[in-house]
């Protein structure tokens, strides 16, 4: 679910060499999309309690504002 309350679903493997991190594959350009995602931006996931499992996900810009970097949450 992202900051809006909006539910996502992704599609994920992960590759069976050294790389132990999943690689998000379905679903997750149509989320690039829909927050107009830019080279540069943060993605967090932070898991939440319960069954089954589930994260919140948020995406976050980098802008200067009077010379100081700044984060803001993307909608």
């Amino acid at each position: 679910m992202d900051v809006g309350g909006t539910e996502w679903t992704f599609g994920y493997y992960v590759q069976a060499n050294h790389n132990p991190r999943p690689i998000l594959r379905l679903g997750w350009h149509l989320y690039v999309r829909e927050k107009g995602l830019k080279v540069g931006d943060r993605i967090k996931f932070q898991r939440v309690e319960g069954f089954p499992v589930r994260y919140r996900i948020a995406a976050r810009r980098r802008i200067i504002l009077l010379g100081y970097e700044i984060w803001t949450n993307v909608r």
